[in-house]
């Protein structure tokens, strides 16, 4: 069985599906996973802040799929665990203190604590199972051999990952037999390709491919055709979702070298801060501007802030519901979107800065700050890779007012960013 860093990385890779489809399923063989893999989401949110409030807390893990009462006990065994403390105030205006811990730890922690809440043998299957098809597709028969589960459980856990965007099949072309594969690991294992190829032909797939790495965050329309479909579809590439005025918009990744599977949390990140600002870039239905992304990404990394802009309230709400930063009214009517300089965020607007910059054209012209600062996000939300392939379809459509209000809950953190 996995080691206690890796369990902390799969249940956390688990959590976006486990909170996002409803099943008894889940209630009765998961309860362990969800609730450890949502204590690994938030603590990821939060780790590198000094004090986070309970309610901007509570909106951003709501935009996560994460309810108040699953929050709560995620709470309760993050201070079990030592990395946080709740102070309780009369006033109700509860605060949560984050202890520095290393990311290792932070996983080391999650896993040690999810061993000790007793999860099912199925949970347990499902850990290692992930684990295993991080390396490697694996026949669906040697699966069933190496553990110990009746034909019944395997078909719940069968059920249950299928449901959650992490575990899919298909058929050899060699021998017909069963082969399972996770969508989260194309980065680490590149060998689904070939699934693909065996349907569309590897020239195809890999043309499509090449487009999305001399592009990162390529829209969808960009690369025509059922290839590119059937790659986004499959888990093959990262894919994110951006929902703003032009409607809902995929945008597709290549595997990001050089980033620890302990470091994914950071390309959501990364990638939302790439996805919205193509967003702005091929969708935008007011000012489509040529400003470049890597340029206006250095800009934030080096100033801190964008704006003031009047509708920055909406346009940066992604990256307020990621804990990226937060949004202040410094002129009335007008806003600035401020980055929390924490080091994960840091690393993770490297990240952004790097893909962006592959296969840019330099650009010429110059724009205003607020020209930028319109480019970087589009009012409306974001869905990571994961619930982008599951198709969420229940997540609440939010009008420029609510996406408005959900990002001054969350940015009333922001006086407490050091």
């Amino acid at each position: 069985m996995a080691d206690d860093v890796t369990t902390g990385v799969r249940v956390h890779d688990m959590n976006p599906g486990l909170v996002t489809v409803s099943s008894g399923l889940i209630n009765t063989y998961f309860r362990d996973t969800r609730l450890m893999g949502s204590a690994a989401r938030v603590i990821s949110l939060i780790s590198g802040l000094q004090v986070v409030h309970f309610n901007p807390l509570l909106t951003a893990a709501g935009e996560m799929g994460i309810d108040d009462t699953l929050l709560e006990r995620s709470i309760q065994e993050l201070q079990e665990l030592d990395l946080v403390r709740l102070v309780r105030e009369p006033s109700g205006d509860h605060r949560i203190e984050v202890k520095t811990a290393l990311v290792d730890d932070r996983y080391r922690g999650i896993g040690e604590r999810w061993e000790h809440n007793c999860p099912t043998d199925i949970e347990q299957v499902a850990v290692d199972l992930l684990d295993q098809l991080s390396l490697a597709p694996q026949y669906e028969d040697d699966m069933r051999e190496r553990y110990n589960l009746s034909q019944q459980e395997f078909g719940i856990l069968r059920d249950v990952l299928s449901s959650c965007g992490v575990l899919d099949s298909y058929e050899s072309p060699v021998n017909g037999r069963t082969i399972l594969h996770s969508p989260l690991y194309w980065e680490d294992n590149p060998d689904k390709f070939f699934s693909l190829a065996e349907v569309h032909g590897a020239q195809d797939v890999t043309d499509a491919i090449r487009a999305v790495r001399d592009y990162q965050g390529t829209p969808e329309d960009r690369v025509p055709g059922a290839v590119l479909r059937a790659v986004v579809e499959s888990g093959i590439l990262p894919t994110t979702t951006v929902v703003s005025s032009a409607g809902p918009k995929r945008f597709i990744f290549t595997p990001v070298q050089g980033v620890r599977k302990i470091e994914k949390d950071l390309l959501e990140k990364a990638f939302a801060l790439i996805s919205c600002i193509r967003y702005g870039q091929h969708h935008a239905t007011i000012t489509r501007l040529r400003w470049s992304a890597s340029e206006l990404l250095r800009r934030l990394k080096s100033d801190k802030r964008i704006g003031p802009h009047s509708e920055a309230q909406a346009q940066y709400s992604p990256l307020v519901d990621l804990f990226v930063g937060g949004i202040e009214e410094e002129v009335p009517g007008r806003f600035t979107f401020h980055l929390y300089d924490t080091p994960e965020n840091m690393k993770a607007l490297d990240i952004a800065i790097h893909l962006s910059s592959i296969g840019e054209t330099p650009v010429v012209a110059k724009q205003s700050e607020a020209a930028a600062s319109a480019l970087l996000l589009a009012p409306g939300n974001f869905q990571d890779p994961t619930r982008t392939r599951i198709g969420v379809k229940r997540a609440v459509r939010k009008s420029k007012e609510s996406a408005a209000k959900v990002v001054a809950i969350i940015s009333g953190v922001s006086s407490d960013v050091v």
